[in-house]
């Protein structure tokens, strides 16, 4: 979760540092999911 919001305020910081003044951000998203390791032959299920 955090690590989550730190890289989606970095990544719309450097979307507004790459635009020009005159240009705005648009469609900033991040996403996750918690997931854990699978260990060799363990069953996975989607």
């Amino acid at each position: 979760g955090a690590t989550l919001a730190l890289a989606e305020s970095v990544a719309g910081q450097g979307s507004l540092t790459l635009c020009a003044p005159d240009e705005m951000a648009a469609g900033i998203q991040v996403s996750g999911n918690h997931i854990s390791p699978a260990k060799e032959g363990d069953q996975v299920h989607a």
